[in-house]
């Protein structure tokens, strides 16, 4: 059985990639060793997208500066985009404090072993529906009531692929949203929704 291989393989994460170390022996006694990158680019990813959100979360925060001070509000008109934005960095400081520990304890988590299919149309999908429901509303084809049911409930059942009790869900959830935060904002708050 010349040119057999018994492969040893051990994965390795450090704290930006993943790499594959290889030992294979073959029946002769000779081995070979490599150290190639593997094709996950997941760490360094969580990486870049936490970052420029903080990058994101700044540039809302100077703006909210140039917020006038209120008048009879006690918080006034720049507490939402600041605390938004302060919210944003806890969560992209989650995100890379998370991927940190998961490297450290060398999670090898296979994504194709783990039944994860990567679908960017499902993706691109989602993506161009919220664009939509925006320049809808924006340029007054559709208010917000029925507007946030329609998205809400097409964007669900996109994401569901016929599974009709997600649908059903994404439908109620939809009209909770829609039909409630219509109330909410104009009977309670007194906000004018498009």
């Amino acid at each position: 059985m010349a040119g057999d291989l018994l492969e040893l393989k051990r994965h390795h994460t450090n704290s930006l990639f993943n790499f594959r170390w290889e030992l294979r022996f073959d029946t002769a006694g000779s081995f070979i060793f490599s150290r190639m990158m593997s094709t996950s680019q997941q760490p360094i990813q969580d990486y870049i997208i936490s970052g420029c959100t903080i990058v994101l979360a700044g540039l809302v925060l100077w703006g909210a500066q140039d917020i006038p001070p209120p008048f009879f509000d006690p918080l006034g008109s720049a507490a939402v985009p600041k605390v938004c934005a302060y919210l944003l960095i806890l969560i992209a400081l989650g995100i890379c404090i998370r991927r940190y520990f998961e490297n450290r304890a060398g999670s090898n988590s296979n994504p194709e072993a783990e039944g994860y299919k990567s679908e960017p149309w499902l993706a691109l999908a989602v993506v161009a529906m919220s664009i939509l429901y925006t320049l809808a509303m924006g340029s007054g084809w559709i208010g917000f009531r029925w507007g946030t049911v329609i998205y809400i409930f097409v964007t669900g059942s996109i994401l569901a692929r016929k599974h009709y009790p997600v649908m059903g869900l994404s439908l109620a959830l939809g009209l909770l949203i829609g039909i409630g935060g219509q109330y909410l904002f104009t009977q309670i708050f007194y906000i004018d929704l498009p």
